[in-house]
């Protein structure tokens, strides 16, 4: 029986991150746990569930102003199915890359044009990128000696700032040089008719240059005709970035953890701009680890294995949990439709 590759990856993510998280819980859960946890006050759960639910809203109003910023149109529930899909297949994916070419997709079935669909995901990766590299050299300027005392953690920063530059610059260059994008393209086609993944070059080369172009336009006539669609996507994806820092702080405040509030956001921004790239599904694995090792002296050592899965399940999990489920609907039609025709 052949597995397919999505399956593969999702067993890879489950494994590496249940590995991590046991071997956390391994070394840090006592008695202590337990009796911190009977005392735990269930209303910081329901506030974690109010901003995660809050931020997955206000990421689909971010898509649709960057999808009335192209010139067309979208239900906000589709933004909602967008927004939890995307989580799913970036859990999939090394570099949480996967979730992009699924949102051109879906947007293209929900009837925004390719071009266009890859001006809203790469515009809102570059807005993603400035607020997790905008974090990142604050988090730099301000813990400077924290950072560069840790070995590990300083090579995983210094690692994390090299990727975010190269894709930062490589989306610019994309959007703004039409000769180098066609020489990747060129590349690109070439190589894919070697590997005969691609059956007509000049096909391939004539649609991905005109699609390229239509991006292209869509993304200057942000700034030209639609800049408060812009800019309204823009704030959108900042208050997405910022609201999951507030529910690490309310995590950690509901253990009754005294951490300075200030101190608390500095420690979220080293993290989200550390874990922002990592070379496995989702970040598993690295992604507990670099948690454990930025809030390690600032939260107990027998609670940090609850806080790690506690961040994680609404970060990621309820979202990717959703995610799976519109996922499996869309594709189980589009199989059926396939099979009656």
């Amino acid at each position: 029986m052949k597995i397919s590759k999505n399956v593969l990856q999702l067993v890879i993510f489950l494994l590496l991150s249940v590995t991590s998280i046991v071997l956390i819980f391994y070394f840090t859960v006592n008695e202590r746990t337990y009796e911190t946890l009977l005392n735990y006050n269930p209303l910081y759960l329901l506030f974690c569930l109010f901003l995660w639910f809050l931020a997955l809203t206000i990421d689909a109003l971010g898509v649709i102003f960057f999808v009335l910023g192209t010139g067309e149109k979208i239900r906000f529930y589709n933004c909602y199915k967008l927004s939890t899909i995307r989580v799913f297949f970036n859990l999939l994916t090394p570099f949480t890359f996967g979730g992009q070419p699924l949102i051109i997709y879906f947007l293209n079935k929900y009837g925004v044009p390719s071009g266009k669909g890859s001006t809203i995901v790469i515009t809102r990766l570059m807005c993603t990128a400035f607020f997790t590299m905008g974090g990142g050299i604050i988090a730099l300027f301000l813990f400077k000696d924290t950072i560069g005392n840790n070995i590990m953690l300083s090579n995983v920063f210094l690692v994390t700032g090299i990727l975010l530059a190269l894709l930062f610059g490589v989306l610019i260059l994309i959007m703004l040089f039409p000769p180098i994008m066609k020489t990747l393209i060129g590349f690109t086609g070439n190589i894919g008719y070697r590997l005969r993944i691609i059956k007509n070059l000049s096909d391939f080369n004539e649609k991905a240059i005109r699609e390229i172009n239509n991006m292209r336009s869509s993304f200057i006539n942000y700034f030209r005709k639609h800049f408060g669609f812009f800019l309204s996507g823009f704030i959108c994806t900042g208050l997405f970035f910022f609201i999951h820092i507030f529910i690490i702080l309310a995590i950690i405040y509901g253990f009754g953890i005294p951490i300075d509030t200030s101190v608390g956001i500095i420690l979220c921004l080293i993290l989200f701009f550390c874990i922002s790239y990592m070379p496995t599904p989702g970040s598993s694995g690295l992604g507990e680890g670099i948690f454990f090792l930025i809030f390690n002296g600032f939260v107990p050592y027998y609670l940090i294995g609850i806080v790690v899965i506690l961040w994680r399940t609404f970060y990621q999990y309820l979202s990717a949990l959703a995610g799976a489920v519109f996922s499996a609907k869309f594709f189980s039609k589009v199989i059926v439709k396939r099979k009656t025709k």
